[in-house]
């Protein structure tokens, strides 16, 4: 087993690891069957692009009573009556494409939309590239309408957004560590299986409302332009100048 861009690789290769199994939200491919034994098993479930999209093609679907369905995209949402009007709903928006059904995690919310965090780690700008180095957090706040939070348009400090939150016991300290422990303990499995020298990598974490963690998603070509939302233009420019470290590091072995 190796490590690709594949949200279903890097799942297996996560799994691997007991001590991150319990932060995996249940992840399988995309089937009719799993569809349904998912539903039956979570009531909600999050169906995505097997490559990243930014984002986009991300699906929510829900069992609701008296055998209904309800499926939210992007912001844009329908109720369907029947199991077979689900299914062709289904396979109108996914097509041929590879997708992973993954159990839905009640995020935790600001003003009713969702949130998680994206942390940043990057090789350490040290004559140790094996060393992996958190360069910076943000909270992302679901855009109304939008399940996810791939459409932030507002990001907030971590620790601020977990006491604004609906979350029942906010412990900002104590979660910030163990999100920062779960970050590097999962890009240490990560490249335990990688053949490549990948710079960066951008976690997506979640916190449930009972303030429990999830490893949501791993960018292995983080986009870092949210960072530049923040308050803090230091997050930024840490960023960005441990990528010229290694882009200049990776000249000298040349």
């Amino acid at each position: 087993m190796k490590v690709t861009r594949s949200k279903w690789d890097i799942y297996r290769v996560l799994k691997e690891n007991k001590e991150l199994r319990p932060y995996l939200p249940k992840t399988r491919l995309f089937s009719k069957q799993n569809v349904e034994t998912f539903l039956n098993r979570y009531q909600k479930v999050i169906i995505k692009p097997i490559h990243g999209r930014l984002g986009y093609g991300v699906i929510k679907l829900s069992m609701l009573p008296k055998g209904k369905y309800k499926l939210e995209f992007e912001d844009y949402y329908a109720v369907l009556p029947t199991k077979y009007q689900m299914h062709k709903a289904l396979i109108e928006k996914i097509g041929k494409e590879k997708y992973i059904i993954q159990q839905y995690i009640p995020l935790a919310k600001i003003n009713k939309q969702p949130i998680d965090i994206r942390v940043m780690l990057q090789r350490s700008a040290t004559t140790d590239w094996t060393i992996w180095t958190i360069t910076g957090k943000a909270a992302k706040i679901a855009s109304p309408g939008y399940v996810i939070t791939n459409s932030a348009t507002k990001v907030l400090p971590v620790k601020e957004a977990i006491m604004r939150s609906n979350i029942k016991k906010k412990t900002p300290n104590k979660t910030t560590s163990e999100i920062n422990r779960v970050s590097l303990r999962t890009v240490e499995q990560l490249f335990s299986y990688s053949t490549k020298n990948y710079s960066a990598i951008g976690l997506d974490i979640g916190v449930d409302k009972k303030g429990n963690i999830w490893i949501i998603e791993a960018n292995l070509k983080p986009n870092t332009s949210l960072f530049r939302l923040l308050n803090n233009p230091k997050i930024y420019k840490r960023i960005k100048a441990y990528k010229q470290k290694w882009r200049q590091y990776k000249k000298s072995r040349v």
